[in-house]
């Protein structure tokens, strides 16, 4: 399977074609190693299990065929691996077999600290051992941060990106740091060794991590931002206007100020739907008139929320980014918009009444209007 398509979910980059490839470069790397039994026992009820199954799985079958010594099965594991990854950010799915092997080092190798860092070193270097390194960091933290402070000079951009996105407070798809919620100090000490990272891979990674941060700890979090803010570097500042997004979005004061955006506009606004009845899976059309009131210019980030119906009835907000414009005096703006009603992996939708407001400046706006969703 070279890449996925609609006939594949995600976890089919776990298939008996990848697990094969992977008894074999084992075998390479070690002659003892049983090929055909790992195989078996590794695609045993494969295409029943979902993804998170399949990954303990596979690597339930690395601890029962590898050596039993970790030392040992590690250097064999390191072995096998296929060549590093060069492109940053490119997504290779046969990649992701490297996964249940980051697994079976957090397992197996709690008590073979260095070595463990070291695989998962190699291994993130072909796909990022991003949900695995938070063991370490749990299990010895000052050791855990004092490597990861070498690791963010180091020539490789995976590793450097694995600094950040490893000590994520709320990386996805896997646990919190509690101790990066409740103080993220030690990790910004990491963070502004890569702010002025010459990869934008990495510096994307600081900023989703800067946007974690100011979920729970917005005024340490603008503290940086307005600090880094004042870079020469053009990247560093990019970094910044990412990272603020869900501040700005909450219309935090600091944030408008920092790149700013007129605190209190004057305007006179129009909203008007175009679609009042649409169909889960269509588009909603809206259209908006804005015009300033002000005797100077005003600068403008203009957002809009959609008021979701959700299974209970109720409504939920989310806030979707459009567009920033700067405003002469009496100058009138006319934009459309459309947005899509697909369900996605992280929001269903239902049918009802859903609404729909603009936003400027981080503050809902009239007026606001609705729309009727049907199945």
């Amino acid at each position: 399977m070279a890449g996925l398509s609609q006939e594949f979910k995600f976890r089919d980059v776990y298939n008996a074609r990848v697990i094969s490839k992977l008894a074999h470069d084992l075998k390479a790397a070690w002659a003892p190693f049983d090929a055909d039994a790992f195989f078996a026992d590794a695609t045993d009820g494969l295409d029943e299990l979902e993804m998170n199954a399949r990954i303990a799985l596979i690597a339930g079958a690395l601890d029962r065929h590898l050596p039993s010594d970790f030392p040992q099965a590690a250097r064999v594991l390191v072995s096998a691996l296929p060549p590093e990854e060069v492109e940053p950010g490119k997504t290779d799915w046969d990649a992701f077999i490297v996964i249940p092997q980051c697994a079976f080092v957090s397992q197996r190798g709690l008590g073979h600290f260095d070595l463990s860092m070291d695989a998962l070193n190699a291994m993130t270097r072909r796909l990022s051992a991003e949900n695995h390194l938070r063991v370490f960091i749990e299990l010895d933290f000052e050791r855990a941060m004092a490597t990861l402070q070498r690791w963010a000079s180091d020539p490789n951009v995976h590793v450097r990106r694995l600094v950040s996105e490893g000590t994520r407070p709320r990386l996805p798809m896997t646990g919190r740091i509690q101790r990066f919620i409740d103080d993220p100090t030690p990790a910004l000490k990491l963070l502004e060794a890569l702010k002025a990272d010459p990869s934008l891979y990495v510096r994307r990674s600081v900023a989703n991590h800067l946007n974690d941060i100011s979920k729970d700890n917005p005024e340490i979090a603008l503290d940086t931002l307005e600090r880094w803010n004042a870079s020469d570097d053009p990247g560093t500042r990019w970094l910044v206007r990412h990272a603020s997004r869900t501040l700005l979005k909450a219309g935090h004061p600091r944030a408008v100020d920092l790149f700013g955006y007129t605190s209190t506009p004057r305007l006179d606004l129009s909203l008007n739907i175009l679609d009042d009845a649409v169909q889960i899976g269509g588009e909603v059309a809206f259209e908006v008139e804005i015009t300033s009131r002000a005797q100077v210019s005003q600068r403008l980030l203009i957002d809009y929320v959609v008021d979701f119906v959700k299974a209970n009835g109720k409504r939920a907000p989310k806030v979707f980014k459009w567009t920033t414009r700067v405003l002469a005096p009496g100058q009138t703006l006319r934009l459309t918009r459309r947005q899509h009603l697909r369900p996605t992996s992280g929001r269903k939708l239902y049918p009802g009444l859903h609404g729909l407001t603009l936003q400027i400046n981080g503050e809902p706006v009239e007026p606001s209007a609705s729309f009727l969703v049907s199945q």
